[in-house]
This record gives structure tokens, C-alpha cells and sequence, in this order.
């Protein structure tokens, strides 16, 4: 068994899906945003969001402010948690669903 003190440690932010609107995930994942991906579980989505700002041009519109909130807060970082009860950043817009 490998000693987790010498392991690696994933450090993800999550965030509330009410920052996204229902379709995203399935929309990051169509031809045109083909350079995320998404992972999805029973409460929400990982979506990789790459390190690479230039890329973003092909992202969602709503989701330009949470890629541009993550890239400040989370340097470095490509992953993003997405969850039903994850935080809800006051600085972000919000959508009902």
C-alpha cells in the first residue's frame, strides 16, 4: 500500500451547479468545446478546464466568469468540482434549474 504522505494530493475547488446552467457539462463535451472534459457523478461534474487561458474562447458563456474566478483563486489548478450542495461564490452569477 503506498504511503499517502508521499503521495500526491488533488486540491480542487467546489463549486455550487447553480453556477452553471443544466446544459453546460453536455455542451463542454460537444465538437466545438472538445478541449474540456467532463466527468460526472450523482451530484454534479468534474470538468478539466485545462491551464491554458487561450482556450476559453471556445467555453460557455456562463462559464467564463467561473473560469476567470478559478484561474485568480486556483493558479495552476485544471480541475473543478462541480456539486449539488458545493459553495456558492457570492461573486458569480447564479442560475435556477
Amino acid at each position: 500500500m503506498a504511503d499517502l504522505a508521499k503521495g500526491w494530493i488533488m486540491s480542487v475547488p467546489v463549486l455550487s451547479t447553480s453556477h452553471l446552467l443544466a446544459d453546460t457539462p453536455e455542451r463542454l463535451l460537444s465538437a466545438e468545446n472538445g478541449s474540456y472534459k467532463v466527468l460526472e457523478y450523482d451530484c454534479g461534474w468534474f470538468i478539466n478546464v485545462g491551464s491554458d487561458s487561450g482556450s476559453d474562447t471556445k467555453a460557455p458563456t456562463e462559464l467564463l466568469p467561473v473560469l476567470e474566478w478559478f484561474r485568480m483563486n486556483f493558479p495552476g489548478e485544471v480541475w473543478i468540482r462541480f456539486d449539488a450542495d458545493g459553495d456558492e461564490i457570492t461573486v458569480l452569477p447564479r442560475y435556477n434549474w
